[in-house]
């Protein structure tokens, strides 16, 4: 089993987030999100890098209700 350290590494290196263009950036995010979610990583240690439009709260202080709105975005 692997430890969240590990885990955390690997979405690093799976699931880089791209700090350039919106687009990009917001699909990074997004992508990263999803695999976070899958993983069981907990809220609290996901990525911060999404802001809702709706509450304001970045990704990681987010309720996990508000997270399944964010990833009903189509994601591949």
């Amino acid at each position: 089993m692997e430890s969240l350290e590990e885990k955390l590494q690997m979405l690093r290196e799976k699931y880089p987030l791209v700090p350039h263009t919106a687009a990009g950036q917001m699909w990074s995010s997004v992508r990263r999100m999803k695999a976070e979610k899958e993983l069981g990583i907990p809220i609290n240690r996901r990525t911060g890098f999404a802001v809702s439009l709706e509450s304001g709260l970045a990704a990681n202080e987010m309720q996990e209700e508000a997270w399944k709105e964010v990833l009903r975005w189509p994601v591949r």
